[in-house]
């Protein structure tokens, strides 16, 4: 079977490699990622009254109170966020765009945008269980700021569970609306900028070697 004279072979490496390569980059940024979430909750469970701390102040406080790996929570379910989330974004955006270009029998910008949304929209509605997984193992450290257990378990698998027991199925589809809004005009913006600048160089500059590599 063959999609856009591409083979199942070729198709599966595609996806693999751009999974792969959306979950080194989330790796990296995690965090970074880590840390807005903490300070975007902080003072939540504590006096109105108490200071903000800056980010600076919040990485200090993490890794006196929680070590360094505390910037690594949720990694597990991060990776498989991006394995899902970002594989299949990048990887299903030219077959969308180019049912739209054949639809419509014109090449135009709006396309390009309308792909990259609707890509991103879909994949982060597929990925939102394992964002939320990924939130609750982020945010589960400020308990320790009162003295208290943390409320949810160390392992993936072990959050999922008790995320289904306090609120079912749904409970897993929480933000749901905000995610998906924020990925279409993420993925729609950032994707449709990438190949138009892909396109512009090797108009400009022709199918080089350096247009191949883009």
């Amino acid at each position: 079977m063959e999609v856009d004279g591409r083979s199942q072979k070729e198709l599966a490496l595609r996806l693999l490699s751009t999974s792969i390569s959306c979950c080194v980059a989330d790796a990296a940024c995690l965090p970074m990622d880590t840390l807005k979430v903490r300070l975007q909750l902080q003072n939540e469970l504590l006096p109105s009254s108490t200071p903000r701390l800056s980010p600076i102040g919040m990485a200090r406080q993490m890794i006196q109170t929680e070590g360094f790996s505390s910037f690594y929570a949720g990694l597990s379910p991060a990776m498989l966020r991006q394995a899902s989330y970002g594989g299949l974004s990048f990887f299903s955006y030219p077959f969308i765009r180019d049912e739209m270009y054949k639809m419509s029998g014109q090449k135009r910008i709006e396309h390009q945008l309308l792909a990259g949304a609707l890509a991103g929209g879909a994949s982060a509605a597929f990925a939102n269980p394992t964002d939320v997984l990924k939130v609750r193992m982020q945010s589960d450290g400020r308990r320790l700021l009162q003295g208290k257990p943390r409320l949810y378990p160390a392992s993936t698998i072990g959050v999922l569970i008790m995320t289904i027991r306090q609120g079912g199925i749904a409970q897993l589809y929480s933000g749901l609306g905000p995610n998906v809004s924020r990925a279409a005009v993420v993925n729609g913006v950032g994707i449709a900028s990438y190949d138009v600048s892909k396109s512009f160089i090797a108009n400009t500059f022709g199918e080089g070697p350096l247009a191949q590599r883009l």
